[in-house]
């Protein structure tokens, strides 16, 4: 599996890289759906708060996400 914007396969990624390669695709996904009106602003407001707490990302440096 080859990551979106990264020229390295899965395999050889980093734990932290495919956690934050997931974090941008789930939040990604999250966005396509408030653009195409499938979920309000006040939903992805929560799932993007939930997305962040459940995967530690106010653990991590703002920046690699």
């Amino acid at each position: 599996m080859m990551s979106a914007g990264v020229n390295k396969p899965w395999e050889s990624m980093t734990l932290e890289e495919k956690q934050a390669w997931l974090f941008r695709q789930r939040k990604e996904t999250l966005s396509r759906f408030l653009e195409h009106g499938s979920i309000s602003k006040a939903q992805f407001d929560k799932s993007l708060h939930a997305l962040i707490e459940n995967m530690g990302v106010a653990e991590r440096q703002s920046g690699s996400f």
